[in-house]
């Protein structure tokens, strides 16, 4: 069997929980005789400019690795954040290539959904995992911005959450109030639809609003997604996700992560450790916080993690740190050393402000025999039982975090008594010999059943796109062509800078976007010939949700080519059908039809 497994990020850049257990399925499989493939997004360096996509294809470990990488010029809030389009023709090529027996996504985020309708559109059978709340959180957090739980998405909520040039404005005063927000989210929203203004806030409300509706539709088409808690699948089904199957599993360990610990020698001091990612919704300054009430003398914090990834928590952290001598930070470290690194602690914290998931690091505290005192929040609080295995405390609150340490302080001996009370910890051998039976009954079924290919449905909201169409046979009364179906040009204004380059300011409308397609721009001279061209891809600039695209285009203009008049003729080529789009309903521009192109006029080069 060959299974590809589908991840937002891999190794050796990036290694939190849902990295480690996607190598570990991945090492799993191979050992069981049978063949693994990671596909990830890997983030490109910032001065690595490129348009399109890059791929790699790489080993990590023994673990064959297709790496595909671009640049997000996107803000949480569009449609490129949950779909593209040019990702699901990659995605669909690889894996005809690759001839997968199952598509396995562990995480779908910066690769979105397209993973799912490009295995659907090969008749692959497809498994999920809901490794967090992604699919229905465009923070994948259910966190709102005033730092209070979300019980699931609201296109005005999530707008307050994640539009950056909203900050203290009305959306976030309106959402303040949960009720009033999710009674006027519905009705602003269906103004917005109206295109009398297409502001960029407007514009991601509308995404926003589509995200929810389309998350539904791509979870429909998974054949089990699996839930590790029942808080998630809880979560997951009240938000209205139904996939042919939910599917409950918890995640299981590696072997090096089994064995228990060396035993401890207990002194005076009280040894915490934190182990996790250094952002505001893990709580790490919740503990800095109750470290600040507890004695110095006897109680001391190692914090082991990578900074960088948000500079500003960094330094919060540090300021928080400063003049406590007994906090130490200690970076990150391989996963096969966590039973030698948590040797060093006698309790693990996590002061989580989040729902969480199944954190493997708490389940690693379990496999240790390391006793854990976590917030009273979503899954922390499914998993510690308080008192048997561990202690809970407030979420969010360092006097109450603080009070569960002094206990811990002031009665030693309830470390041995939570010690006792671990429970049992799943094996990545068992974890995947669960796995492997779905997979196994998928492939059978499919077999036996042979399903048709799923088609995606239009990938646009179809109350904006209605009256994005309304709005183009409107302008296009005056000025336009359309290309085949559904391509219309609306604008195409040309001018030289003077600085050698000819600019065109570009506007188009289409109800789907064909990646495929490539626009070409010739310069002609007085024979005919082309002299210069300005061919670009459509499909990288961004659609807004009525449908339109607007960019400027610039075209270098060489020495020889100064001074000189030039026609201009415009079109678009499909290099996968190898066939350029007919023209019709054209407006204010000449049309050649045997080359499927118009005519834009004479343009001066200087």
């Amino acid at each position: 069997m060959r299974i590809v497994f589908v991840v937002h990020t891999f190794f050796p850049h990036w290694h939190a929980g849902t990295e480690v257990y996607a190598r570990s399925l991945a090492r799993k499989v191979i050992e069981n005789g049978h063949e693994a493939l990671i596909v990830c997004y890997e983030p490109p360096a910032p001065q690595d400019a490129f348009e399109g996509i890059r791929v790699f294809d790489t080993v990590y470990e023994g673990l064959p690795v297709y790496r595909i990488s671009f640049h997000k010029r996107h803000r949480w809030s569009h449609l490129a954040d949950y779909y593209d389009p040019a990702m699901e023709e990659h995605l669909f090529r690889y894996f005809s290539t690759a001839k997968p027996d199952v598509v396995h996504v562990v995480h779908a985020m910066h690769l979105t959904t397209a993973s799912i309708w490009a295995a659907k559109r090969l008749r692959l059978p497809v498994v999920a995992t809901a490794t967090d709340f992604w699919s229905i959180c465009p923070t994948f957090q259910l966190v709102r911005w005033d730092e209070s739980l979300c019980g699931g998405p609201n296109a005005l909520a999530c707008l307050a959450c994640t539009g950056q040039d909203v900050a203290g404005t009305w959306p976030r005063r309106l959402a303040a109030n949960k009720l009033v927000g999710a009674i006027l989210a519905p009705v602003i929203t269906a103004l917005a639809a109206v295109p009398v203004d297409r502001a960029p806030w407007l514009a991601s409300l509308l995404w926003l609003s589509h995200r929810r509706r389309w998350m539904k539709k791509a979870l429909s088409q998974v054949d089990v997604l699996v839930a590790p808690t029942s808080n998630t699948r809880r979560l997951l089904a009240e938000t209205g996700l139904k996939p042919a199957e939910m599917h409950e599993c918890g995640f299981g360990l590696e072997d090096h992560a089994l064995r228990p610990a060396p035993a401890r020698q207990r002194g005076a001091v009280l040894r915490l450790g934190y182990v996790g990612t250094f952002r505001h919704s893990k709580g790490v300054h919740v503990l800095l916080e109750a470290m600040q009430r507890l004695p110095s003398d006897k109680i001391q914090l190692a914090i082991y993690g990578s900074t960088g990834h948000f500079p500003e928590y960094d330094e919060r952290l540090r300021e928080l740190a400063s003049g406590l001598d007994n906090v130490s930070f200690h970076g990150a470290f391989p996963n096969e050393k966590l039973p030698e690194v948590f040797a060093g602690f006698d309790v693990l914290v996590m002061p989580s402000l989040w729902h969480e998931n199944s954190p493997l690091v708490l389940l690693s505290a379990f496999a240790l025999k390391t006793p854990v005192v976590a917030s009273r929040v979503g899954s922390l609080a499914e998993m510690v039982d308080h008192g048997k295995n561990g202690l809970l405390f407030t979420m969010g609150d360092a006097e109450s975090l603080a009070g569960q340490l002094k206990t811990l302080m002031e009665q030693p001996e309830l470390i041995d008594r939570l010690r006792a009370g671990m429970p049992a910890v799943k094996t990545m051998d068992q974890n995947v010999e669960e796995m492997f039976g779905v997979y196994s009954r998928l492939q059978r079924d499919y077999a036996a059943r042979r399903p048709a290919a799923s088609q995606r449905p239009g990938y646009l909201p179809s109350g904006p796109l209605a009256w994005g169409r309304v709005l183009t046979a409107v302008r296009r009364t005056w000025f336009g062509a359309q290309f085949g179906d559904s391509l219309t040009l609306l604008r195409c204004n040309r001018r030289t800078n003077g600085r050698r380059q000819a600019i065109f300011d570009f506007e188009w409308h289409a109800a789907d976007m064909d990646p495929d397609w490539m626009v070409f721009l010739h310069f002609l001279d007085e024979s005919g010939a082309i002299r210069l061209q300005g061919d670009h891809e459509l499909s990288i600039h961004r659609q807004d949700p009525w449908g339109f695209v607007g960019y400027s285009f610039g075209v270098p203009i060489a020495e020889e080519h100064l001074g000189k008049t030039y026609q201009l003729r415009l079109g678009v080529w499909s290099p996968r059908r190898k066939e350029r789009l007919p023209v019709s309903r054209c407006r204010s521009l000449r049309v050649e039809t045997a080359d499927c192109a118009v005519l834009l006029g004479p343009l001066k080069m200087s």
